[in-house]
């Protein structure tokens, strides 16, 4: 009660105890009660009384503790994580016995209405009839399953002969094309030799009229003719369009058309005289070539027309080809269809009956093991469930969530040589046993340190701090045993502190009313801020 008193006014506490019977719980103590510090290793000389110095030792190894604070504390949160996980699994162990119980008296009302061994027939038969039924329906399925290979490989049949048709009917298409360009230019070709045709007939026609009148021909060259201005006398040169077709016509002849070559008359005569260019006159000599490739255009004209009919027949077959490979296609994935909806049904058929066969077995095992079922015991008849949890987590659960706490000196160790690492570690270590559960203490100065509380176990082994306390004037809380001076102590138990199952009876009650006084402070530290704000209002 006098512990819950001190707690409840907000005092810290420091346990200490450096017997083997009680270091281990006394750590366990001071870390559950939140604000307590610890001592289970030795006592140095000065520990209170010299805190400067403790300060500069605790200071090595704070940064070295937090970081294994925060490995630990994430080691009992999976550990947290894998216990619920058990529980739960626990629990539907749990559901499913139950299950199988109702099942199983289920069975056994169906078995003491009828005969036991007459409905175990009726159970048999019923499942022949199942199986009978799955390979019925597994044949089907292997039918459908071959239908629906067939019919994929005559889709894809389908598909490249329509791809095939389709590149026909394109290079089909693009010589039609060709084709029609040629007629148009051929086309072109005939009426232009056409015309020049005419003009050449006509040229001879004039040329033979003349010299059956007596009269001559005279020839210029195309410059001085166009000099001479446009004289009755003269023969008119033609159109510029129709110049250039000539000189054109004349230059596939010969390839090469030079004026200096060609043909001039200076014969005079009494009489009338026709004066024509050279152009002209040597024109004349180019009607049979003229004649002969209008006809050669022509059979071209003739030739491209039948092509074009030919190409036109056989884009049609191709058109017809296509449409009826279509048809083709949508009836295949007509029937494709169907076999899905049809496949899709039997393995619901299939999984149904399935179950069914999965039932039937199972009552056929529970028949078995009928006379040897139970259920699992629940929390509130049987605690032995949780304790059985717990020897799991220390057996099975800590060893494989043992973290190597020498990694964190090695991080900080790594550039160093081995023999001075070595050194290092070997202090921090040293320094953690001594300096470990009083490391929060740090923040504290020293008249803080004088409203701690010590718990101290074995005053005999802990003389030191027993001085060292009084002289800060610190209270003390001792057990005392057959060895020890009640006097030096200010609250006394009287125990042996050398039996381990003692040691934790006390101080598992002392951890009761710690940890009642500190919950009560906060409840009354939350209803404070309330009541002054009420009064204030008030």
């Amino acid at each position: 009660m006098q512990l819950a008193k001190y707690a409840a006014k907000g005092k810290t506490f420091l346990f200490v105890g450096t017997k083997k019977s009680a270091a281990s719980l006394i750590a366990k103590t001071s870390l559950l009660t939140q604000t307590s510090f610890y001592v289970n290793t030795r006592w140095l000389g000065g520990m209170l009384t010299n805190w400067k110095t403790i300060l500069k030792s605790i200071a090595q190894i704070r940064p070295i503790l937090k970081e294994k604070q925060r490995l630990i504390r994430t080691l009992l949160e999976k550990r947290q994580q894998i216990k619920e996980r058990l529980i739960f699994k626990v629990n539907l162990l749990r559901e499913r016995s139950r299950q199988l119980v109702t099942k199983g008296q289920l069975l056994m009302a169906k078995l003491t209405k009828s005969q036991s061994a007459s409905n175990h027939q009726d159970l048999i038969q019923t499942s022949q009839a199942l199986i009978l039924k799955r390979e019925q329906l597994l044949a089907r399925t292997q039918l459908l399953v071959q239908k629906y290979t067939s019919l994929t490989q005559q889709s894809q049949k389908i598909a490249e002969q329509t791809a095939l048709l389709r590149q026909k009917g394109q290079k089909l298409v693009e010589q039609k094309t060709n084709l029609l360009a040629q007629h148009q230019y051929y086309q072109h070709k005939f009426q232009e030799f056409q015309q020049l045709v005419r003009i050449g007939t006509q040229l001879v026609e004039l040329e033979t009229q003349n010299a059956k009148d007596g009269n001559k021909v005279w020839t210029l060259s195309y410059n001085q003719f166009a000099q001479l201005g446009q004289e009755s006398w003269g023969v008119p040169n033609p159109s510029p369009e129709v110049l250039n077709a000539m000189i054109n016509a004349m230059k596939t002849r010969y390839d090469i058309f030079n004026s200096n070559t060609l043909f001039a008359s200076t014969a005079k005569n009494e009489g009338k005289a026709i004066v024509m260019s050279k152009l002209v006159h040597k024109f004349v000599t180019f009607l049979p070539f003229l004649t002969r490739s209008m006809e050669i255009a022509q059979e071209r004209l003739v030739a491209i027309q039948n092509a074009l009919k030919s190409i036109q027949t056989e884009l049609q077959t191709v058109k017809a080809d296509f449409t009826k490979f279509e048809t083709l296609n949508e009836q295949v994935t007509s029937q494709l269809n169907l076999i899905k909806t049809k496949l899709l049904s039997e393995q619901e058929t299939l999984r149904v009956l399935k179950l069914k066969l999965r039932r039937l077995a199972a009552e056929q095992r529970l028949l078995q093991f009928l006379p040897r079922l139970r259920s699992l015991p629940t929390l509130n008849q049987n605690a032995k469930m949780v304790e059985t949890i717990q020897v799991l987590m220390r057996k099975f659960v800590d060893p494989r969530l043992t973290y190597s706490m020498d990694t964190v000196y090695d991080q900080r160790l790594r550039l160093t040589s081995k023999k001075m690492a070595a050194l290092r570690k070997h202090k921090w270590q040293r320094l953690e046993t001594y300096f470990g559960g009083v490391t929060k203490m740090a923040k504290m100065g020293r008249k803080q340190i004088s409203n701690n509380v010590a718990i101290i176990i074995g005053q005999q082994e802990e003389l030191n701090a027993v001085r060292e306390c009084q002289k800060l004037g610190i209270k003390m809380f001792t057990i005392v045993d057959t060895n020890s001076n009640p006097r030096l102590s200010d609250h006394v138990i009287p125990a042996n502190d050398d039996s381990r199952n003692t040691m934790k009876y006390i101080l598992g009650e002392m951890l009761t009313y710690i940890r009642l006084a500190q919950k009560l402070r906060q409840k009354v530290s939350k209803r404070q801020p309330v009541r002054l704000a009420f009064a204030k209002a008030v």
